[in-house]
């Protein structure tokens, strides 16, 4: 057995016959060996019950993932035998092989509306693909990029049907986050285009920040910045500051971001995690699981929101939510803006119903200027930061790059967008 490091054999390997016939010159040798073997009595066997009799066996190169085989061999009473190749003929393979996948993805363009990092951007010139850098990330620009084009990694552009419907070779496109309410689609299924997606890559950003929201509320930093220069003693002895340790996190939806958060705040902060999530299996045993949503809003001193934009997550979170909350407790919201009823949270906010909120996402982005929320004391706001660390951005890049390859090179992509995993068998 033969086994190459990070190679992947796809069944493209019949495209190097000619390097594989070296391998076979090799170990063509077994053939002799197999003839002595044969005619070699059972009473010369040390061990009669360890023979195989009539077997059949294969010699195989494999990775963890795949495997080719070299032969096949009917053998007479033997015991079981390894075949080992020689690294150096390995290499040669492997060369080969990228040598031949770099011709064919010559023909390929992947189209980049907005800069991607050298990490995703890299393994694509490797690999062989043209490069298409875009004119910009507007509905127009794309259109008019996106003509001849085969594949396209997004950021953070908005792929409309008419993007969908001036494309005339896309085939693929991958979304460089976990999130895809981005892309239609509908449109997208209507023309064959499947959708990619980096769900666990910017996990550990997004969580961090979700853990630095809930301090900057704990501590009322917004008011304290905005005071101190001119009071300085009010600002530190009169606005009032808590703790995280020993209080309520609340969490909506315990994915991969949703664990982390409680991880750090469990083992981190000492907090309380009671979390809602139907879809959960084998929680840890820090994290409390609530008889019902209703619970986690009642109990938890911060809400933090960890699901996706779905018909059904849209506007959840709204006025029956903040009733239900202490009049102490704050929202975090680093999933997506359209989960939250704005409407509702601002009238929540002014009528002290609780306690502030930390806002990543909002519902349309960018911002309306004149957003109430923008200049509350007790509402933190960002533009949608949790996934934008530049560890974070190498990973998506990473992920988008090699999704794009496997799929245009005839191997199943490792992350499809959960409403399109019927297009990818």
């Amino acid at each position: 057995m033969a086994v190459f490091d990070e190679m992947k054999i796809d069944g493209s390997l019949s495209d190097n016959i000619s390097v594989m016939s070296n391998a076979m010159k090799v170990i063509s040798g077994v053939v002799g060996f197999q003839q002595k073997v044969s005619k070699t009595s059972a009473d010369e066997l040390l061990d009669a019950n360890s023979m195989y009799f009539d077997k059949r066996y294969g010699f195989e190169i494999c990775t963890e993932k795949y495997r080719f085989r070299l032969f096949e061999l009917r053998m007479k009473p033997i015991y079981t035998i390894e075949i080992i190749i020689d690294k150096g003929i390995c290499e040669k393979i492997k060369n080969e092989i990228e040598r031949s996948r770099r011709i064919r993805n010559m023909s390929f363009k992947i189209l980049l509306p907005q800069p991607i990092l050298e990490s995703g951007r890299q393994y694509l010139l490797d690999k062989g693909y043209e490069l298409v850098d875009g004119s910009g990330f507007e509905e127009e620009d794309i259109i008019r990029d996106i003509k001849g084009c085969d594949g396209m990694i997004v950021r953070t552009a908005k792929i409309t049907r008419r993007i969908l419907e001036a494309a005339d070779s896309l085939k693929v496109i991958a979304r460089h986050g976990a999130g895809f309410d981005g892309v239609d689609l509908e449109a997208a299924r209507e023309k064959g285009i499947v959708v990619l997606y980096a769900p666990r890559a910017n996990s550990q950003s997004v969580a961090e920040l979700a853990i630095f929201y809930m301090l900057h509320c704990s501590r009322n930093f917004k008011l304290v910045q905005k005071i101190y220069r001119d009071d300085y003693r009010f600002a530190k002895f009169n606005v009032e500051k808590h703790e995280l340790n020993g209080k309520t996190l609340g969490l909506i939806g315990v994915g991969n971001i949703g664990g982390l958060v409680a991880k750090k705040a469990a083992l981190g902060f000492d907090m309380k995690v009671l979390a809602f999530d139907p879809y959960a299996k084998d929680l840890l045993d820090y994290i409390e699981l609530a008889g019902s949503r209703e619970e986690v809003f009642e109990k938890a001193d911060y809400v933090s929101l960890h699901v996706p934009a779905t018909p059904e997550t849209v506007n959840s979170v709204g006025a029956k939510e903040f009733q239900l909350m202490k009049p102490t407790a704050f929202l975090i919201n680093t999933s997506r803006g359209t989960v939250v009823d704005e409407e509702a949270l601002i009238e929540a906010l002014k009528e002290k119903q609780i306690a502030g909120a930390a806002l990543d996402v909002l519902k349309k982005e960018p911002m309306e200027k004149d957003n109430p929320l923008l200049d509350m004391d007790n509402v933190v706001t960002a533009p949608h930061i949790g996934g934008a660390t530049k560890e974070a951005s190498s990973r998506s890049s990473l992920i988008c790059a090699q999704g794009i390859d496997d799929f245009l090179s005839g191997r199943k992509p490792e992350f499809v967008v959960p409403p399109m995993s019927d297009m990818v068998k």
